[in-house]
């Protein structure tokens, strides 16, 4: 499955004094993706199935064709959208809502300028692989085990919800990719945890008809011994960093990348 990522560079004035930018980003972009043509979506839109907007946020299937991502980059905030499969043909439409921005007057009540925007298709070549594995969060992460969130996840957990979101999307928007199956014996995998830097987190977020969503994860990293595991694994772990995995992705969760250690 084919996936475009843009990245969207902003810098608040004063600078934004919250940790997690993930729902703040998303409300921005929101204000960004507005119709301008109408004002307010209307009902039986001639232009509703061309509307970027519509796509993003008013699309019915609660399985959704991008995935959002936040975080500090410094004293920038760092956003990316990543549109996949079919709907990357809102891709060109996107972006120019986004370099224009009327509609967004703020960033959450900061003045802000756009310091840059850049469009590309994902690298689908995964990332290399060895003996010892880390992943590190871009955003918190929610992984359940047993009704529970897991605050050390097992690589097999990972392993198994990067498959399931890949395989979600590619049902509804890349059919040419689906479905995706491993020849990694997931229930018998031996990936012993090395190594730790985990905290919880927890957000609080109010809805766009007013409700309060508590939103947990983890943050942190995770450093596995992969030593006998099969390379086909970092495949999937880049599929599912593409997507981003677990609860809550659609504000931003689920972000993280994988580091090769010696």
């Amino acid at each position: 499955m084919q996936t475009t990522i843009i990245s969207v560079d902003i810098r608040t004035h004063p600078q934004l004094g919250e940790d997690y930018t993930g729902t703040i980003f998303r409300g921005w972009l929101g204000a960004s993706l507005h119709c301008t043509k109408h004002g307010d979506c209307v009902r039986n839109c001639p232009d509703k199935t061309s509307c970027p907007y519509n796509m993003v946020f008013k699309e019915k299937n609660d399985i959704k064709p991008y995935s959002l991502l936040s975080f500090r980059a410094g004293d920038l905030i760092r956003g990316f959208i990543k549109v996949h499969g079919d709907k990357q043909e809102f891709v060109p439409e996107i972006v120019s809502r986004i370099n224009d921005h009327s509609n967004a007057v703020h960033f959450k009540g900061h003045h802000y300028s756009v310091e840059e925007i850049s469009v590309r298709k994902l690298d689908p070549s995964p990332p290399e692989w060895g003996d010892r594995v880390r992943i590190q969060s871009l955003s918190p992460l929610y992984l359940e085990k047993n009704e529970r969130m897991e605050i050390l996840p097992e690589l097999a957990h990972i392993l198994s919800a990067s498959i399931r979101a890949y395989n979600r999307v590619c049902k509804f928007y890349a059919r040419d990719s689906y479905p995706y199956r491993t020849e990694i014996d997931l229930k018998n995998l031996h990936a012993p945890i090395l190594d730790y830097d985990i905290k919880t987190v927890q957000i609080a977020h109010k809805s766009m008809d007013g409700r309060m969503i508590s939103l947990k994860g983890i943050c942190g990293n995770i450093l596995y011994d992969t030593s006998t595991v099969s390379p086909e694994a970092g495949k999937i772990l880049h599929l599912g960093s593409h997507l981003q995995i677990g609860k809550h992705s659609t504000y931003g969760f689920g972000g993280f990348i994988v580091k090769c250690e010696v």
